[in-house]
């Protein structure tokens, strides 16, 4: 009889550890990923944003201008090599290739993407391998590019999508 008591006691503990430990690692996972809105089921990699600080662009005041005479006719000009898609790439697409937002407002950068596709790969593996690069800050108005790529598990890359961020003054 104590030998059962013992047993359950035990056993009792073991549930109480398992259900502390998965609640631990769910909250952990909950700090990592966010969950957009209920339009898209899939779960979204918190963005990283990067503050830049007095950040100022100038535009130049010079003007240059050129006449350029054709030395070949059309027939003549040999096509440019394109370059070769690689068939077992992911694709990405953007929603949109501009972005606007309002000065001080959140800008989460992966809900820009409407879709993601590969031959292997399941679409939410590919959105935890999304890179964006380009900085950018959400405080100070400008225009903003930034480049996503999503890289496979196989190694393949997509072709980059460039997306400006117009942020506009308050």
């Amino acid at each position: 009889m104590k030998r059962k008591i013992a047993l359950t006691v035990l056993l009792g503990i073991t549930c109480v550890a398992t259900t502390i430990l998965a609640f631990r690692t769910y909250s952990d996972i909950g700090a990592k990923l966010d969950l957009n809105t209920n339009s898209q089921s899939t779960m979204v990699v918190k963005e990283l944003e990067k503050e830049v600080e007095n950040l100022e662009v100038e535009e130049p005041e010079t003007t240059v201008e050129a006449t350029v005479e054709p030395t070949e006719t059309p027939a003549e000009l040999s096509p440019e090599p394109t370059e070769e898609v690689n068939p077992e790439a992911p694709v990405l697409t953007l929603k949109s290739n501009e972005v606007e937002i309002t000065a001080g407002t959140k800008f989460h950068v992966v809900p820009q993407v409407e879709n993601i596709t590969d031959d292997k790969d399941s679409r939410s593996r590919l959105f935890q391998n999304i890179e964006v690069f380009g900085e950018y800050d959400r405080n100070t108005p400008g225009k903003y590019e930034l480049e996503y790529v999503v890289t496979d598990s196989d190694g393949n890359q997509s072709v980059p999508q460039i997306l400006t961020l117009i942020v506009k003054e308050k």
